[in-house]
Formats: structure tokens, C-alpha cells, sequence
């Protein structure tokens, strides 16, 4: 827009010197002052937003994959970059991975965290995205909009997604409280299983279905976190590494050694989204820019093969 007001000033400012005749009869037919000032109007609130830019925590759960495409981003100022190292990798390769985004973050860190002692789980990113929630609520503060996302994200989601969101981020104008990023989307379930791990979540009944995206990729506003208490999350992080809805424990849940694939189905619970959420470009609370489905036209639910456990 700013290239066009500019491209659109040169040319009445070159018109009104060469042809003044002209240039009023211009004003006269069209509303060009309107115009400028509207512009005007735009350009001050814009640069209010950017006055107030949030603060934003991009959280990432890390395995072994590179984290290079992170590098393509602009954030605001005042983000942090905070890797929680589920697999052992050490401070050197997080340096290796980090190094293009030293400088353009106001802090890059390296929080290795692990299984529970003993444990014979994997519990993926539940473990790093509880321990981030625990560590904010505890006192060390949680950010206006935190990203949650596991190393692998191209793996799941659009990055022109992302780019939304950083550049919305960055301009001041992001005010969505929860946000999926990934592009495939589950069918709507309610099974034995998930019924299970949503009473032990929530300590009340499932009603109805779950609907939601897949693969745990989301943008979450602080006040969406501070909804539920430390006791809430202490609980939820203690329910996924014990896993008591495992079959191996005596629950229904077919989830092997990895207990936090059924945490795909309620992040957006946890974080105040409906069961059965409604699909983004459904959304009438999402602003438009972001009602982007990753490209997909079908309606029908997506390909992927669902888990046995379900």
C-alpha cells in the first residue's frame, strides 16, 4: 500500500506543477484528499501497533531434525527463541542450528529436558511444551502469544502459514487466542479412548466429538494459558508421563511406549477451543488472512492413516 501512495503523490505532484488546470479538476471529480488522509489514518495506526508489539515465546520441542527453516522468519523484537531438547543433542549442535537467528531474537536458549527417571515412555513434545507452560506459571512469565512447534514443523504445517502469523506477529495486528498451524485436519472423533483421556484431563465427561488439526503445531495467547492454574498443568504433564490410559497400565489406549499422541486431540481444549472445533476457513473469529487451509479444496477429511490406539 505504502508503494502505491507513494507512486500515486509523485504523480499528482508531478501533474499539478505541469498541469494545475488539470490537477484541480482532479480533486474536483475524485476524492483524492479523502484518499490521502484515509492513508494517513492507516499509516498512525499502524505505527501505533508497531509501538506495541507483544512479546512472543516460540517454543520448540527437538528431537534430531535441523532447525535451518526457522531462519526464514521475522518475529517482533521481543521474542524469544526457546529449544527444549527432548533427544540429548547437546549445546554445541543447538549453537550449530541456532547461529542465523542470533541477533534477530532478543534471546536464543537451549533447555534440555528428559523423560522421567526410570521411564520407559516417549512422551514427544507433551513433555517440552508442559515444561515451557510450568516454567511461565511458575514464575518465570509467560509471553503475549506463545508458538508451539516440534522441530520437524515442515514436516506438518505450511510454512506460508507460519509466515502469516510472524508477519501479523510483527506488524501488531495478531489477535487470534488460539491458532492451528497445521493444514491436515483429523475427522471428528469419540472413542472409548479419548473419552478416557479427556475425563482424566478435565475430570468430566467427553460431550460430544473431538474435532481438531493434526500433529500438535500451534499459536496460543497468554491469557488462553492463565486460563487454567499450575495445579491443571502439573496434573496434565503427570497423566501423559504415567499414562495410565495406556493398555499396558490397564487403560483403553493402544498407545505403545508414546503416550502423548492422544494429546493431539485436546491441546485445543486445554487451551479454550469447542470439542469439535470448527475448521479455519469455517472460522467467522479468525481474521481472514488466516482462514488459510494450506491449499486443500476437499471438505472430506484428510488421507492420513489414523493410529490404531484410536
Amino acid at each position: 500500500a505504502n508503494g502505491y501512495a507513494q507512486e500515486a503523490e509523485m504523480y499528482m505532484a508531478g501533474l499539478q506543477q505541469q498541469a494545475p488546470t488539470a490537477f484541480e479538476t482532479m480533486l474536483d471529480m475524485f476524492p483524492v484528499r479523502e484518499a490521502w488522509e484515509g492513508h494517513q489514518r492507516m499509516l498512525a495506526v499502524a505505527e501505533t501497533a508497531r509501538n506495541e508489539l507483544p512479546s512472543v515465546d516460540v517454543v520448540i520441542a527437538r528431537c534430531s531434525s535441523p532447525l535451518q527453516w526457522l531462519w526464514e522468519y521475522d518475529f517482533p523484537p521481543n521474542t524469544r527463541i526457546l529449544v527444549y531438547d527432548k533427544c540429548n543433542k547437546g549445546i554445541d549442535e543447538f549453537n550449530e542450528q541456532m547461529h542465523g537467528l542470533r541477533g534477530y531474537a532478543a534471546a536464543v536458549e537451549y533447555r534440555p529436558v528428559g523423560e522421567a527417571p526410570g521411564s520407559t515412555f516417549m512422551t514427544g513434545e507433551c513433555t517440552a511444551y508442559l515444561e515451557h507452560v510450568l516454567r511461565g506459571l511458575g514464575g518465570e512469565g509467560l509471553a503475549d502469544y506463545t508458538i508451539f512447534v516440534h522441530d520437524d514443523g515442515p514436516r506438518h504445517i505450511r510454512l506460508s502459514m507460519l509466515s502469516l502469523v510472524s508477519r501479523s506477529l510483527l506488524s501488531g495486528t495478531y489477535k487470534a487466542p488460539f491458532l492451528h498451524l497445521t493444514h491436515e485436519r483429523y475427522p471428528s472423533f469419540r472413542t472409548p479412548c479419548l473419552q478416557e483421556v479427556h475425563e482424566r484431563a478435565f475430570g468430566e465427561p467427553l460431550e460430544g466429538r473431538l474435532g481438531t488439526y493434526c500433529c500438535s503445531h500451534f499459536v496460543v495467547s497468554r491469557g488462553r494459558i492463565e486460563a487454567h492454574d499450575l495445579g491443571f498443568y502439573t496434573r496434565l504433564k503427570t497423566m501423559v508421563a504415567e499414562a495410565q490410559y495406556s493398555k499396558s497400565s490397564g487403560g483403553g489406549c493402544k498407545v505403545g511406549s508414546k503416550p502423548c499422541y492422544v494429546m493431539e486431540f485436546l491441546w485445543h481444549r486445554v487451551f479454550g477451543e469447542p470439542s469439535d472445533m470448527p475448521p479455519r476457513a469455517e472460522d467467522g473469529s479468525l481474521p481472514l488472512a488466516l482462514r488459510y487451509e494450506g491449499g486443500r479444496a476437499s471438505q472430506m477429511p484428510t488421507p492420513l492413516k489414523v493410529a490404531p490406539y484410536m
